[in-house]
């Protein structure tokens, strides 16, 4: 009987290697959305994807202060925030809210999209709405993280030429670039309202052969740089995010009533909804969603959350569409929300972690 425990231990750890492995990366996340209205303070809220709807909560962050949110991404635990107003980008406990200031990228910078890439982390500089500057000075800069700590001076500018970038994507592996940034170049010099520059589109950049300081390549193109045009006329990119096919979703933020779909190369495929939409700002794929479309009937999926400043004053919301682009319901709303991420529910880690313990704690008992 004494030989079956080695043999359990085996099992045991066997299936938690296959939970390491097979998980999906957010089995039932949680989504933060930070929000924005024009010289205001921004506040973080979280939304559980474990109930069919219900509003965020807010998240305190104590003493630190975040006055207009420009970037949001989830990395090794943390979420890391820009701010436009304060030229910073912070670090945020998704579960209190609690921030302390991660970098300081010095004066008149506008930090927005940001995305880390092995130990590079890529953050756009929006430079600002004053017309006389945003056109062409838009950059993407990158810095070395070194033990979890960010270098300043490791500064290295690798895309210039640019209009008021907003969000930046990394290009899932398996996907064609993969490993490339899409860059959203909105294009515009100054609010919403006003004429923007005829320069929207979406740039890929290189990260592997990329030349330092120039625009790599054109992946959607529009407006006074176009190479290919978009037949619907893309105008204001502020985001763009992939669908479980591979489809690119980008967000239209100067064109105010449209999320727009391309193909995995860039093809135009249409609109993916005009429902609900007012000048949106970011877009989430989130795996694990609870859905309740007839009460009484809740199922679990993939959706797609979308951001809408609206009128950046303070009445915006956030929109919720199944993956054909068909509104479900609104999550949010009464406040502009400008950028979101997804936070991967620790429950399957934890899994992991009792299976291992068994496993040890049988180790230990054979050994006696």
């Amino acid at each position: 009987m004494r030989t079956r425990v080695p043999i359990i231990r085996t099992v045991i750890l066997s299936a938690a290697l296959m939970l390491v492995y097979s998980a999906p990366a957010f089995a039932q996340p949680i989504v933060v959305a930070a929000t924005s209205n024009g010289s205001g303070i921004s506040t973080l809220q979280s939304f559980s994807t474990a109930s069919p709807g219900g509003s965020g909560t807010t998240l305190n962050t104590g003493s630190t202060i975040i006055y207009s949110a420009g970037g949001i991404t989830y990395s090794d635990g943390s979420l890391y925030v820009s701010d436009r107003g304060t030229s910073s980008i912070y670090r945020v406990d998704p579960t209190s809210g609690a921030a302390s200031s991660f970098a300081y990228l010095g004066p008149n910078v506008v930090p927005t999209g940001l995305v880390f890439q092995g130990n590079s982390l890529y953050v756009a500089d929006f430079v600002g709405i004053n017309p006389a500057t945003a056109n062409g000075a838009g950059t993407v800069n990158r810095f070395t993280i070194t033990n979890g700590t960010f270098d300043l001076a490791s500064k290295l500018t690798v895309v210039t030429g640019l209009t008021q970038p907003a969000g930046i994507t990394l290009v899932p592996a398996g996907l064609p670039f993969a490993g490339h940034l899409l860059i959203s170049n909105t294009g515009y010099t100054s609010q919403f309202t006003h004429p923007f520059i005829p320069d929207g589109r979406v740039v890929k950049y290189d990260p592997f052969t990329g030349v330092n300081g120039t625009v790599n390549q054109n992946f959607i193109a529009q407006g006074s740089n176009a190479t290919v045009a978009d037949p619907l006329g893309l105008k204001g990119p502020a985001a763009t995010r992939y669908l479980p096919n591979g489809d690119l979703l980008v967000a239209d933020a100067v064109d105010t009533t449209r999320v727009r779909r391309y193909s995995s190369t860039g093809g135009s495929l249409g609109i993916f909804t005009a429902v609900n939409i007012s000048s949106p700002s970011d877009i989430l794929v989130v795996t694990g969603d609870t859905v309740e479309r007839t009460t009484g009937v809740i199922t679990t999926e993939t959706t797609v959350w979308i951001a809408n400043l609206n009128d950046n004053a303070g009445n915006g919301w956030i929109s919720r569409y199944d993956l054909s682009g068909t509104f479900i319901d609104f999550r949010a709303t009464g406040a502009s929300y400008a950028v979101l991420a997804a936070v991967p529910e620790p429950a399957s880690i934890l899994g992991v972690c009792a299976l291992a313990g068994v496993a040890l704690r049988l180790r230990k008992r054979r050994s006696k």
